[in-house]
């Protein structure tokens, strides 16, 4: 391989590296959910707007589905479109019960949070309507009612009374204490990839009533899951139950492949004249 070739090279790992850069610039889409209304959220500022095919909604995770997002009821766990056409579909009863949801999107595991006890939520097998559910024999001190699963780390989640964050390994099943956020009744997290932070919503303690139950407003936060800091972006948010980050749309990786196909074959010509 000459100078030139070489040169040519360079040009075009560059390049690669420029798509990669503006393939993972986009924004984490979060869709929270409460009573039977869903908000999409700007992970930056806080801010909301209403978004279809909400449920009555008690905690919600990303799923492996893309434009679906899990929710679980006090019972049930269903599968609801959220950024694409369909209707929710109910996959069964989460026994113990499941006041909140976390996905793993590298092994595709479910967890689910009983009280402040974590287990595994198998949604491919739900005989009878009854999805298997298995203890990891673990699980947060204090009351913890929101949870998130931050890939390559693991399962966060904060104590509604004193704003304790915690984390646990579900592979060593090590409990771990971050810090302090100092905020009140978290009801969940949804993780934003681009910052790398927890975004959180605080209403208060999770209830399972139908009329003038739930408080008029309530507040989104982002937090640092290494230090537990936060920071309040929106003190006016609906009282949003259920947080969910979307799978990323393909337009991205399409674009990043497309891209990295076409500059290949442009070296490629080069290098074989």
């Amino acid at each position: 391989m000459n100078r030139t070739q070489i040169r040519r090279s360079i040009i075009f790992v560059v390049a690669l590296l420029a798509l990669v850069s503006v393939s993972a610039s986009a924004d984490t889409t979060i869709w929270g959910g409460m009573r039977y209304t869903g908000y999409f959220i700007d992970p930056s500022s806080g801010a909301t707007l209403p978004a279809p095919n909400g449920i009555r909604t008690f905690g919600a995770s990303s799923s492996p589905y893309m434009g679906w997002v899990f929710v679980t009821t006090p019972i049930n766990l269903w599968k609801v479109p959220v950024a694409t056409g369909g209707t929710p579909q109910a996959f069964g009863s989460c026994d113990p019960g499941c006041s909140d949801l976390a996905f793993d999107p590298s092994s595709g595991t479910l967890y689910g949070l009983s009280g402040s006890g974590i287990y595994t939520v198998d949604y491919n097998y739900c005989p009878g309507h009854i999805c298997l559910t298995t203890p990891l024999g673990v699980g947060f001190p204090g009351l913890v009612q929101g949870i998130d699963f931050v890939p390559g780390r693991g399962i966060y989640g904060a104590d509604i009374n004193n704003g304790e964050l915690w984390f646990v390994n579900p592979r060593t099943l090590q409990l771990s204490f971050i810090g302090d956020t100092f905020v009140f009744g978290i009801t969940d997290f949804a993780y934003d990839s681009f910052t790398q932070r927890l975004i959180a919503v605080s209403v208060g303690v999770k209830n399972d009533c139908f009329v003038n139950c739930f408080p008029q407003t309530g507040m989104i936060w982002s937090i640092d899951p290494l230090t537990a800091q936060a920071v309040l972006l929106n003190d006016n948010a609906p009282p949003i139950y259920g947080l969910a980050e979307l799978t990323p749309e393909p337009g991205s990786f399409v674009l990043f492949t497309t891209g990295a196909i076409g500059l290949f074959a442009g070296v490629r010509r080069r290098l074989v004249r």
